[in-house]
């Protein structure tokens, strides 16, 4: 075996080692759900009640944003990717889901965070 094939496994298990290492730490839940559209807070929401939120995004465009049993998604969207609809469901501090052609974001905080419920009327 060469000194650069050792090299290149010792990489490997220490990229693996990393990995394994960030999957085992314990995550959080989250107690709100902070949308916000172009970088501003449209609305800010409690993941202990099932609800859901018609998001408005400008031009006619909207994102339905659903919780349900402490979860968060992008349950519909107008945008043509829908990569926002096909995200994971959310649910733990600092988890999120953006959709990029609404300039929408959906991040999962504690209930102290300091962002105050946005109202958009």
């Amino acid at each position: 075996m060469k000194k650069a094939d050792l090299i290149l496994i010792c990489i490997f298990l220490l990229a693996g080692g990393t990995i394994v290492l960030f999957q085992s730490i314990k995550k959080e839940p989250g107690k709100q759900v902070v949308i916000t559209v172009d970088s501003k807070v449209y609305k800010t929401l409690s993941l202990e009640k099932d609800q859901e939120l018609r998001v408005e995004c400008g031009e006619n465009h909207y994102n339905i944003v659903k919780i349900q049993d402490g979860k968060a998604s992008v349950s519909e969207a107008d945008c043509k990717n829908q990569v926002c609809v096909k995200s994971a469901q959310i649910s733990n501090e600092g988890e999120s889901i953006a959709c990029l052609p609404h300039k929408v974001i959906v991040k999962i905080v504690a209930a102290d965070s300091g962002i105050m419920g946005g109202e958009h009327e």
